[in-house]
């Protein structure tokens, strides 16, 4: 209850913008719990900070963009260039076929089958091609869809009971 008093009061609005701003700043710091330091004081806001901040930019200033001196420096780098550093990287294969695609890896077409296999029963890409094949009004679309999800609902509810009588029986009851 004080916590709403007191932030009502902190917050007070007066014509669009708030009454005090210096109480708005302080907002963050009087709901921390670390203790408080000559910067958080009102008032004291001045050079220890301010020169903290000029160090900062102008250090930022003087780097070079172009030099690399360290890992830190060079993280993100592969972001810049999509070949990477020695440039001999292929880009992913994009378009319609992109998904649809197993390499053939030493010839071995009977593994890249059963990969391409699996692949398209985790897609489930038979029931997607039986769904479009034909169209379906949109009243039937959201029965179909509710039987669907009542089916995986009493499945997962069915399949909890029976690891609960599984476990009972294990616990000799």
């Amino acid at each position: 209850m004080t916590w709403c008093l007191k932030t009502a009061a902190l917050l007070r609005p007066t014509t669009g913008v708030f009454r005090n701003a210096t109480a708005f700043a302080q907002l963050p710091r009087y709901f921390s719990q670390t203790p408080r330091t000559l910067i958080d004081e009102p008032g004291k806001f001045t050079e220890r900070s301010s020169s903290y901040m000029n160090s900062i930019l102008k250090d930022s200033d003087s780097r070079s963009h172009n030099r690399r001196s360290s890992a830190a420096d060079r993280f993100g780098s592969d972001m810049i260039s999509p070949m990477g550093i020695n440039g001999n990287m292929q880009l992913p294969k994009m378009g319609p076929t992109a998904g649809r695609s197993i390499p053939v890896m030493n010839g071995d077409l009977s593994g890249a089958i059963n990969q391409m296999k699996a692949a398209m029963s985790k897609n489930n890409v038979k029931h997607d091609w039986r769904a479009q094949r034909f169209h379906e009004r949109p009243g039937l679309k959201r029965k179909r869809l509710r039987r669907e999800r009542h089916r995986a609902r009493f499945k997962e509810g069915f399949k909890r009971m029976v690891n609960v009588i599984i476990g009972m029986k294990a616990k000799g009851y």
